[in-house]
């Protein structure tokens, strides 16, 4: 079991969120791209675009999970599934919620229920080159760099070249 600082642990409770839950994950999700607006692609902000049918429909084709501390998402993460690969996507945790372990509190808790699928062979997840500390959590559950793709971005608005490094663990040796 991962652990979160002791004084938290009772407050906080993860969920697979089923589709009647999709004003909760729109709202964090509409809090993470403003809050990292640099961490993602202008295409991301076609969310705020999003209706309800939408977000129903993103929980439907995937597994989403929810940090909650009483009725507030704190923190989340998706997944969907191609194939025998599922991709994790839009890990995130409120600024107000970091360095607190929830992001290997939501990683193990996704890493445990898609291995309890039994169809899923391998997780895979993107993530900027700039984000050392999730590429280290990453690196900590058996995650491993197998790509990279060069990308443009602009941070606090300046042009800059990156990386999107793309990370594999395998769930069947």
């Amino acid at each position: 079991m991962t652990q979160i600082k002791e004084a938290l642990a009772p407050q906080i409770i993860i969920n697979h969120i089923t589709q009647d839950s999709w004003a909760d994950y729109e709202e964090i999700r509409h809090d993470m791209l403003f809050q990292d607006q640099s961490a993602f692609p202008p295409q991301a902000f076609n969310d705020l675009l999003s209706t309800e049918q939408d977000w129903r429909r993103r929980i439907n084709n995937g597994m989403v999970l929810l940090a909650y501390e009483g009725n507030t998402a704190v923190a989340m993460v998706r997944a969907t599934f191609e194939d025998k690969t599922a991709v994790a996507r839009n890990m995130y945790t409120r600024p107000s919620h970091r360095g607190i372990g929830l992001g290997k509190l939501l990683m193990q808790d996704l890493i445990d229920r898609i291995t309890s699928l039994h169809t899923i062979e391998t997780i895979e997840l993107e993530v900027e080159d700039t984000q050392l500390p999730a590429i280290r959590m990453y690196e900590k559950f058996g995650f491993r760099e197998i790509g990279r793709i060069p990308e443009k971005r602009t941070i606090h608005g300046v042009d800059t070249d990156g990386f999107m490094i793309t990370m594999r663990k395998p769930l069947i040796p």
